[in-house]
């Protein structure tokens, strides 16, 4: 025990574990004799805090190499963006590690399956649904809620005209969710560029992007108004995770053993 925190439990043994504290004089306390005496300003008090980490989901380790977190539950929305279906996968784990519940709605339900085997006890707050899906209610503090939307951007549907005629009109993929609340992010998986990409990145307040998605990283920046300088080194692997009104940053998204289990199945 140093001598300062001896001072502090001597004070605290003074009053007692539920009693009050002594009475306060109106002047600092006498330290014990042979007890040495510190002051320091406010500034100095500040400057000696311990650093604490980042606050919110962990994505990965920076080139810090600090960890690099994103708060995707919030008081207000949040929409994240991604372009991989392994990585949406391992956010959408690492979302219910911290409590979340998860509804996805997709046009692939099958590479979803994973992530219901490797939730295993946790898979009842988990659903996947092929389509569109009406997201569930209730999101709190303590029980966010992710909705994960995971289509074909540009997808078409034909459907056939009156008569049998022709080849049909085209509609677009019924996927469709909003994140419509305090403490839920949506997460929208992209697998391609175009209109629809663009319209879903000029929603978005992140996302999270391989280094080597050079021209969605573009669109992106350009989307999300924080366009990197120049253009991204797609030899130096890993993620760049692009932040509206905060910039961009290189991290490495390094999966767990039992996050790994997902891409083997």
């Amino acid at each position: 025990m140093s001598q300062v925190e001896g001072v502090l439990q001597e004070d605290w043994d003074d009053a007692g574990w539920a009693g009050e504290a002594p009475a306060s004089s109106g002047s600092p306390a006498a330290a014990p004799p042979g007890v040495p005496v510190l002051v320091a300003d406010r500034a100095s008090l500040v400057s000696a805090a311990p650093p604490t980490g980042p606050a919110g989901l962990l994505l990965g380790r920076g080139e810090d190499p600090w960890p690099v977190a994103l708060a995707l539950f919030r008081p207000r929305p949040t929409r994240l963006v991604v372009a991989d279906l392994a990585l949406a996968r391992v956010v959408a784990f690492r979302a219910m590690a911290v409590g979340a519940r998860v509804a996805v709605a997709t046009t692939r339900p099958e590479g979803w399956a994973p992530l219901l085997t490797t939730a295993g006890d946790g898979r009842h707050r988990v659903q996947v649904v092929s389509g569109a899906t009406r997201a569930a209610e209730g999101a709190s503090p303590h029980s966010p809620l992710l909705l994960v939307q995971d289509r074909l951007v540009q997808e078409r549907a034909r459907v056939a005209r009156p008569g049998g005629g022709g080849r049909g009109a085209a509609r677009p993929d019924a996927v469709r969710l909003d994140a419509g609340g305090p403490w839920r992010c949506l997460l929208t998986v992209l697998r391609g560029t175009g209109p629809e990409a663009a319209a879903v990145l000029d929603a978005a307040d992140a996302a999270l992007l391989a280094a080597d998605q050079v021209e969605l990283l573009r669109q992106a920046g350009e989307r999300l108004r924080v366009l990197p300088t120049g253009t991204p080194d797609a030899r130096a692997g890993g993620h760049l995770l692009l932040v509206r009104g905060e910039g961009v940053r290189r991290l490495q998204v390094e999966p767990t053993e039992l996050e790994r289990r997902m891409d083997l199945r």
